[in-house]
């Protein structure tokens, strides 16, 4: 079973994917869940969760900033409020969801050396970081024996499914979760080419303008 854990609906200030289009491309591509973490609400996968079939897992999350760089919530049931880094890993964990450092070797990812015994998984592939990055990340998960995640980081539909992790019969959130924390689950992915990621970040550039960007919702 494959589920692509890092995806970007309408409600990232970045993305103007809509919740119903991830998930018909998701079947589409034989995806058997997604997890939907949008930038600092947990509204995309709210929505999206809605949606969903019966047979299509959504997994409601968001990709929360603090000063030192991202933090995604897998698992979550509200909104998280905190920014400090610290602050978010616990109020993740107050939720009982699970923490994730993403793309750990990211420019702006400037978190201390010990974050990884802070989180409960580092995300070992992100289709929009180069070979490179993801081989670091990997590196870093193997060192300090942590739990790994994979997923597309998508903005765009073209990119669904880019990333993923793979596990055994899941019938469950919780099948899930429990995969990703005991580490029964693979890795896959490809990452982004030149003109592809060219093609990604002029996207996100003219979403983000303020010409094109249009207000999110409050959550409800």
């Amino acid at each position: 079973m494959k589920f692509d854990l890092h995806i970007h609906s309408k409600y990232s200030h970045d993305c103007r994917m809509e919740p119903l289009k991830i998930l018909k491309i998701a079947r589409k591509i034989d995806l058997n869940g997604i997890a939907v973490v949008d930038h600092n609400t947990v509204l995309g996968g709210v929505k999206t969760s809605r949606m969903r079939d019966e047979d299509m897992f959504v997994i409601i999350g968001s990709e929360i900033w603090t000063p030192h760089g991202e933090i995604i919530g897998l698992f979550l049931n509200e909104e998280i409020k905190s920014r400090g880094y610290l602050e978010v890993i616990d109020e993740i964990k107050g939720q009982g969801g699970i923490s994730v450092l993403p793309h750990p070797y990211r420019k702006h990812q400037k978190f201390p050396d010990d974050v990884a015994g802070k989180v409960d998984v580092i995300e070992i592939f992100n289709a929009r970081d180069e070979a490179w990055r993801n081989i670091r990340a990997n590196a870093l998960a193997t060192a300090t024996h942590m739990p790994v995640t994979a997923g597309s980081d998508a903005h765009l539909p073209r990119f669904i499914g880019r990333g993923a992790v793979e596990s055994g019969d899941i019938v469950s959130e919780e099948d899930l979760r429990k995969a990703i924390i005991k580490k029964n689950i693979s890795t896959r992915g490809r990452e982004l080419g030149t003109i592809e990621r060219l093609v990604d970040t002029a996207y996100r550039k003219i979403v983000k303008s303020s010409v094109f960007s249009a207000k999110i919702p409050p959550p409800k």
